[in-house]
């Protein structure tokens, strides 16, 4: 799904939109049990849960384990199942809202943009910063706005919290990095084919058809949120060693 910049709100760095109609649509009874609770002021009280346990918890934690308000379990993702023998998870999974935003601006103290942000369900998952060289930037300006013009105190970049995953991107390369820290940020070299890594659950197919001609076939989502730690990922995604002076580079 193609959502609209202006659906983003920057306050609470989220798509308020996408995820209530992700829950509704997906966890009806149990919407309809804290309707009950908090009555025309529902939307906004989840909204306040949920940006509660995401700054408490972090976005992993909470899109793997979902949250709790007043008792009542709440899920804010499904995961591919192993098998097709339970219909009813199959067609949850289906439910998944994948969405991706172009030209996002996400702070209350500028306009600046992102080209794109990657999101599940309304929650901003990962950013890019693509670039084309036939436009004369390539990679290498996609790494200096974040290394030199993403504030890591924004929180869609604040680690954790927000984005997991930041990609700097152009025709032929790409390069990631989970934690924006300034000059000081480390960014890896991330490898086009991620298709030796068939058996963990992926979430988000192919967004190629949505991106301006570059090769940006990511299958990306579903191994971020897979996995149990941040090297776990960076090995199975084959990302090679950190470049110690990014500066250098650029």
């Amino acid at each position: 799904i193609e959502t609209k910049p202006e659906n983003f709100n920057r306050e609470v760095a989220l798509d308020k939109a996408q995820v209530i109609a992700f829950i509704r649509d997906t966890q009806f009874k149990e919407w309809t049990k804290l309707e009950k609770i908090h009555g025309s002021q529902i939307e906004q009280k989840f909204i306040e849960r949920l940006v509660k346990e995401l700054d408490l918890r972090g976005m992993l934690d909470v899109v793997r384990h979902g949250i709790t308000d007043y008792g009542i379990k709440f899920k804010l993702a499904y995961f591919k199942p192993e098998t097709k023998l339970n219909p009813e998870t199959l067609e949850l999974y289906n439910k998944n809202r994948l969405t991706v935003t172009r030209q996002v601006k996400y702070s209350l103290n500028n306009e600046n943009s992102l080209d794109l942000v990657l999101g599940l369900n309304g929650l901003p998952i990962a950013t890019i910063e693509l670039k084309n060289k036939f436009t004369g930037q390539d990679v290498d300006n996609a790494k200096k706005q974040y290394i030199e013009d993403r504030d890591p105190r924004e929180l869609i970049f604040q680690f954790k919290k927000r984005a997991l995953v930041h990609f700097a991107v152009d025709d032929s390369e790409a390069y990631m990095t989970t934690k924006l820290n300034g000059k000081k940020t480390a960014i890896s070299l991330l490898i086009w084919d991620i298709t030796t890594a068939p058996e963990i659950p992926l979430i988000l197919t192919d967004i190629k058809p949505l991106i301006y001609g570059n090769m940006f076939g990511v299958k990306i989502v579903g191994l971020i949120l897979s996995g149990d730690s941040y090297t776990y990922r960076r090995k199975r995604l084959k990302i090679k060693r950190p470049v110690k002076n990014i500066k250098k580079r650029l």
